[in-house]
């Protein structure tokens, strides 16, 4: 069982459980190398209960190959894809910060909104490194896009350096329409998915421009823009696609943020923003307007204070950890441990 201080391929030592999703964990790492080399690094490990899934086995192993295709300091960098005993496992860059579901439940949990300005720093980041995926081309220099299709504000990890960063394209090939409604798959995840794709279409860059659209409206009012008390509920309201303008959450936004906002979460994909370094620029655009300089360092301030002010979260024992891996009241079947060795004695020996 995966568990602190466990070496993977010899090289790569697992430090602390950073989080669960519905297809793996991911762990805060270190990698080891020649000379005492030591660097940071996050490690994600697919759940056992999947690992026994070809499909998803694919996907995992898609990810680390989609993600690879990808260099922009806005997107989170993959350096090597290991398999063990345990199954695959995935390295890749280790963002120190908060990701933005949890920035902006900072301030909400004191009865605050999250500054405009900043939330709109957070997004533009994510935005540039959603522009090079969808304007990637291959190595012969053909037009070769990559669609994320799994935009929500957990993907979008934003660091201590002031820089945000988008991350987790494993929705990217691999996922069919029934695997977005499939239980425990994807759970919570369906807020974001433009309504096309949960109808069948094929992944656009409007669908990603869409679940941005969602993650930025969500962060200017505080709540949850779509998601119901039930998948079904959740599909049912995204599929409606009624959304509350902003103005009654809060009134000190700009009126061409709130028509950005608007065009992003268009039921209909043609009528959308089309481009993400379109929906970047108008966002840059509002905050020249309005007179308001943004810098990494002010951003860096205000993740260093959204993590002061959440509470602290207790290490997981090792009682937390499986059930996060194997899940509550399970264990990995294990041999019991051999008796001990008989003792010698003086008396034993004179025999």
């Amino acid at each position: 069982m995966d568990a602190p201080g466990t070496l993977l391929a010899g090289r790569y030592e697992l430090r602390s459980l950073a989080g669960r999703g519905g297809m793996a964990t991911v762990w805060r790492g270190t990698l080891r190398g020649a000379a005492q080399f030591e660097t940071e690094v996050a490690i994600k490990r697919m759940l056992p209960a999947m690992a026994d899934d070809p499909s998803l086995v694919t996907m995992f192993v898609e990810e680390a190959k989609i993600a690879s295709l990808l260099a922009h300091p806005n997107i989170t960098r993959v350096f090597d894809l290991g398999m063990d005993e345990g199954g695959f496992f995935l390295v890749m860059e280790w963002v120190e910060g908060i990701d933005f579901s949890r920035f902006v439940r900072s301030y909400v949990e004191g009865g605050e909104l999250p500054p405009w300005s900043i939330a709109l720093q957070v997004v533009i980041d994510a935005l540039r490194g959603l522009s090079n995926a969808h304007q990637r081309c291959d190595a012969y220099g053909n037009f070769a896009p990559v669609f994320h299709r799994d935009v929500d504000p957990q993907n979008i990890l934003v660091g201590l350096n002031g820089v945000a960063k988008l991350t987790d394209f494993g929705l990217a090939f691999a996922v069919d329409r029934a695997r977005l409604t499939q239980p425990g798959m994807v759970k919570g995840k369906l807020a974001y998915v433009a309504p096309e794709i949960l109808d069948g279409s094929e992944p656009t860059a409007q669908g990603d421009l869409y679940g941005m659209g969602v993650v930025l409206w969500e962060s200017l009012a505080g709540e949850r823009l779509f998601a119901g008390a039930t998948d079904r509920e959740t599909l049912t309201r995204v599929q409606k696609g009624d959304v509350p303008p902003l103005v009654q959450h809060r009134r000190d936004l700009p009126d061409a943020l709130h028509e950005i906002v608007m065009s992003a979460l268009e039921r209909r994909a043609a009528d959308r923003i089309q481009t993400a370094e379109e929906m970047w620029e108008s966002l840059e655009d509002v905050l020249l307007d309005e007179g308001i300089r943004t810098s990494p360092a002010v951003l860096a301030r205000a993740v260093a204070d959204a993590r002061a002010r959440l509470r602290p979260e207790p290490k997981p024992d090792k009682d937390a950890i499986a059930n996060a891996l194997f899940g509550p009241g399970k264990r990995p079947t294990t041999r019991p441990p051999p008796p001990p060795p008989p003792v010698s004695t003086p008396e034993a020996d004179l025999e």
